[in-house]
């Protein structure tokens, strides 16, 4: 892993690391220009469905990071303030259970919402996890934007 210093006025470091694929997370030291905007992760192994979210979820003020491996989500999570995360409950790189709890150790605060679209069980059985909502896909965008909205902006 090799660590890019940018400018100090951008206030922020990327990590170029080398795993299967080539990519760069961008992590905020803080300060006023990390808390500028709101943040949000999307968490999904689908291309397409991190693509789909980034672009339907965005507001203005708001960035969206995201990831296709857990690992990497649970570094950035540890390295950057986020107000809201949405992931996939079924990632091929870690369990599911194991993925919400080192969420909510790294961020208790942080609302997380958790899609499927295999979940065996009920989406009411996450709550005792920390889970802040559950969506079964295909998704009601629709809903998760709103939801998403008003978690951000505390929109009642």
């Amino acid at each position: 892993m090799k660590c890019i210093k940018h400018p100090p006025t951008i206030n922020c470091i990327y990590l170029v690391t080398t795993t299967t694929e080539n990519s760069i997370i961008r992590l905020y030291t803080g300060g006023i220009i990390g808390r500028m905007k709101k943040r949000i992760l999307v968490l999904d192994d689908d291309e397409v469905m991190r693509s789909l979210l980034k672009r339907k979820l965005h507001f203005p003020n708001c960035e969206i990071d995201t990831s296709s491996r857990a690992r990497d989500a649970l570094l950035l999570a540890k390295a950057v303030r986020y107000d809201v995360i949405i992931t996939d409950f079924h990632l091929s790189d870690i369990k599911e259970a194991e993925l919400i709890g080192e969420l909510k150790k790294v961020c208790p605060e942080v609302p997380l919402i958790v899609m499927s679209g295999g979940f065996a069980g009920n989406g009411q059985k996450l709550s005792h996890l920390g889970v802040y909502r559950f969506f079964e896909k295909p998704l009601n965008l629709a809903a998760l934007r709103n939801l998403v909205e008003e978690l951000l902006f505390q929109k009642k």
